[in-house]
């Protein structure tokens, strides 16, 4: 395999997305496995005036060749540029939000066929038939041309199937997990260093969280309601730090003054590059996830990140949280309801020993899927479609 050229195709940091920092960790990760360094980055336009910048956690250059509504042509230019010849690998990340233009993307994949590359799509949001008919058509005619689909969850593995899509081309491979190595600092430490006003006043109550991007679908209304609950029964603050994303802007324009005025909370809107981030999930106490459920079945990436900091979450039962039912279903609420949620919250608090071993397994859980193990099984893959 030292001749395989590989190029991933997606999203890329500083683009503020949970696919470019996905994409980024496992760039890192295969250049930490894999015997060559021969990794292209194909990234969206997020730095104006450049043609090329380098990625900052994994240190790759960055080809910056498409916008997210069209024009995808200049890809094929980049791939071409980094040396993508017959037989090379490109692994895309496709999202709905990302690759916007369903035709323009087929197009784009039969292009890179007539190339003679070999083209892997990782689907990181797989629709349900009950999202549209287009889109089961999309899926199944794009299973039909590439040459792996790399899924998340069997429950998206099976969605494909059961739209036509050909098994022998799907892989599951989880979500990868960061395994946090803020979690034994001191937590008024991590505090003051992500600029919370009162750090060791905070530190003393059990600090809860929504964690990740701001958007409509994660329920942050809710959790509202499930903490006003909680605040009048036990000694908890709501920290909340993020950034808005897409239809995120106007939600949080509505929520700010509700947040303003709510007793018990800290809200702060900035975005959190990676050590942020990890620093603000190693000293809260409680990660929940009030999500509602949609027409799309994915993963998360930020419980993986909850996890990897040994950190309890709180998911509703939703396909999105299907690891969290599998691993730890103590932990899961059957609905978003704020009484279903504050239900499992009073749970966490008050059986330390059962929340304990459910951490435990989530952890052994994280450990089992660290970028480390899935990169080698992208590792597989790629060697699988280089054979001859």
């Amino acid at each position: 395999m030292s001749n395989l050229k590989i190029a991933l195709i997606s999203r890329l940091p500083p683009a503020r997305c949970g696919i470019a920092e996905y994409t980024s960790m496992l760039a890192e990760a295969l250049l930490r496995n894999l015997d060559y360094s021969e990794i292209a980055l194909v990234g969206t336009r997020v730095k104006e005036g450049l043609r090329h910048y380098v990625e900052p956690y994994s240190g790759l250059e960055v080809c910056q060749s498409f916008s997210e509504d069209g024009g995808y042509g200049e890809i094929i230019e980049c791939l071409k540029e980094k040396g993508l010849r017959r037989g090379s690998v490109a692994h895309i990340q496709h999202d709905y939000d990302i690759f916007r233009d369903n035709a323009e993307f087929m197009s784009l994949v039969r292009k890179l066929k007539e190339m003679g590359v070999r083209v892997v799509i990782t689907m990181h949001t797989v629709a349900h038939a009950l999202k549209s008919p287009e889109y089961v058509v999309f899926q199944r005619k794009l299973s039909e041309v590439v040459d792996a689909v790399i899924v998340h969850s069997r429950l998206q593995e099976f969605e494909l199937i059961a739209q036509g899509a050909d098994p022998r081309k799907i892989v599951v491979i989880p979500h990868g997990t960061h395994l946090n190595p803020f979690t034994k600092y001191d937590k008024v430490r991590l505090l003051e260093g992500l600029g919370v006003d009162s750090p060791e006043d905070l530190a003393e109550s059990t600090l809860i969280t929504v964690p990740g991007l701001i958007r409509p679908v994660k329920g942050l209304e809710v959790f509202i309601n499930v903490f006003k609950h909680i605040r009048s029964k036990y000694d908890v603050r709501f920290l909340l730090i993020g950034s808005p994303q897409g239809q995120g802007y106007e939600y949080l324009r509505k929520l700010a003054p509700i947040l303003s005025k709510l007793e018990g909370a800290v809200f702060m809107n900035k975005f959190l590059w990676r050590n942020e981030l990890l620093a603000y999930l190693a000293s809260i106490d409680i990660a929940v996830f009030p999500y509602r459920d949609t027409h799309h079945y994915a993963v998360s990436g930020i419980f993986h990140l909850v996890i990897g900091s040994r950190k309890p979450p709180i998911c509703t039962r939703i396909p999105k949280f299907i690891e969290c039912y599998e691993v730890a279903p103590e932990l899961t609420a059957p609905t978003n309801a704020p009484s279903d949620i504050a239900e499992k919250v009073e749970y966490v608090i008050n059986n330390p020993k059962g929340v304990s071993e459910a951490v435990s397994k989530l952890w052994d859980y994280a450990v089992e899927t660290s970028w480390e193990n899935v990169a080698l099984k992208h590792c597989e893959v790629y060697a699988e479609l280089a054979s001859p």
